[in-house]
């Protein structure tokens, strides 16, 4: 009788923990993915300027450049006006060597300084790269756009791909003979720049010669690329 009072026992335990198991089991579900692009135009550039100069001696390259540099500087500055900023990234003074027979003979210093532009006005890119050629700059290097603020377009973005996953599941359930009920979760998906971030524009690298005309600037479009993955439950 024992045995059988035992068996009873485990037999009802098992029972109990398969009905809560199944009372806390996932609804039926579908999962899907919505993806979103957009694009804007630009409404910021930024490039580098630099400034080379070589000497035998290191005070005469350092002041070469730091002449030229506040030449630069100050027509990029006029350029710019309030329309954007410049300041100096990077300078420096290193020497040089040659070898001869295995021994390191030093022939001279190289001194350099590299100043970044950011220009809210577009159309006068061109012109500030012309102007700070004329200054004195050896080399104009990675232009590249941007836009100042992103969010209302990164927003957009993430509500059309939102949209997009909603509709795909709805189409899902609807061809299956069931319906959507809720919104499980809601996951921010990748992307190739991020999730999600705008995609810079392409950059370019050129160095023009000091007597350069003003070239022509046509940035393309900012684009902005969202995912969302949906998970929702579903029901007949």
């Amino acid at each position: 009788m024992r045995n059988i009072a035992v068996a009873i026992a485990m037999a009802s335990l098992v029972a109990t923990t398969s009905t809560a198991h199944a009372e806390h089991a996932a609804p039926p579900s579908i999962q899907v993915t919505g993806h979103a692009e957009l694009s804007a135009a630009p409404d910021v550039a930024e490039f580098t300027v630099t400034i080379v100069s070589k000497s035998r001696d290191a005070v005469a390259a350092s002041n070469d450049t730091t002449q030229r540099s506040d030449a630069v500087i100050a027509a990029l500055r006029k350029f710019v006006s309030g329309a954007g900023a410049v300041r100096t990234e990077g300078f420096a003074v290193s020497p040089e060597y040659r070898w001869d027979r295995g021994e390191q003979i030093l022939v001279g210093y190289r001194a350099f300084n590299r100043i970044g532009v950011e220009l809210a006005d577009l159309a006068r890119v061109g012109g500030a790269t012309a102007a700070a050629l004329d200054a004195g700059a050896d080399t104009i290097a990675d232009l590249r756009f941007s836009l100042k603020d992103d969010t209302e377009l990164r927003a957009r973005a993430l509500a059309m791909a939102a949209n997009r996953a909603r509709q795909k599941a709805d189409a899902i359930a609807e061809s299956l003979g069931l319906r959507v009920v809720r919104v499980l979760s809601a996951v921010e998906a990748g992307s190739a720049v991020g999730p999600p971030r705008p995609m810079q524009a392409r950059t370019s690298r050129f160095a023009a010669a000091k007597a350069a005309t003003t070239p022509t600037i046509a940035p393309g479009p900012i684009e902005v690329h969202a995912s969302i993955t949906l998970t929702l439950e579903i029901s007949d």
